[in-house]
């Protein structure tokens, strides 16, 4: 990132993302402040192929797909198979509507395995809702996230130790 010429990769990298998406600059400067990372990924190999999966996958339009990057940038650096496994959990077994994830792109960013399946599961388990925002179930410790559910650690751990 740091090696990135001004003139060849940031720029133009700028311009891409305010014309593809009809960001400011204030917006796009805010995207790349939040995933630089993204200025060293190709437009032609990277980011359009991932960004028209995410259109075609999701049956997200281009102006959710904007939305969902200035949101969270870093979704373009994920794996396409572990995003698709992402998506068909959170609509098809939580039930959460693609319209909640264009609010909440944050969903992908969560270990499928180690975080939004335990989560879902115990909440279940408990008879309790998945809730959105996914705010009050996915960031928090899974201390803080028992806690929250007036359960101890230990017994949430107990819990995710015989999912497996």
């Amino acid at each position: 990132f740091l090696g990135l010429s001004l003139e060849d990769n940031i720029i133009p990298a700028l311009g891409w993302y305010m014309q593809t998406f009809d960001f400011t600059e204030e917006e796009a400067i805010k995207v790349l402040l939040k995933h630089p990372v993204i200025l060293g990924y190709s437009i032609e190999k990277k980011v359009i192929p991932f960004l028209e999966y995410l259109m075609e996958e999701a049956s997200l339009t281009k102006e959710e797909v904007a939305v969902v990057v200035k949101v969270f940038p870093q979704i373009i650096g994920l794996n396409k198979k572990s995003v698709s496994k992402k998506l068909d959990f959170i609509r098809n077994d939580i039930g959460i509507e693609i319209d909640d994830l264009v609010k909440f792109p944050h969903l992908c960013g969560y270990s499928l395995e180690k975080r939004i399946r335990p989560r879902y599961m115990y909440l279940k388990h408990l008879g309790k809702e998945f809730a959105l925002p996914p705010s009050k179930v996915l960031p928090a410790t899974d201390a803080d996230f028992a806690s929250r559910l007036g359960k101890s650690h230990e017994d949430y751990m107990e819990f995710c130790k015989s999912l497996r």
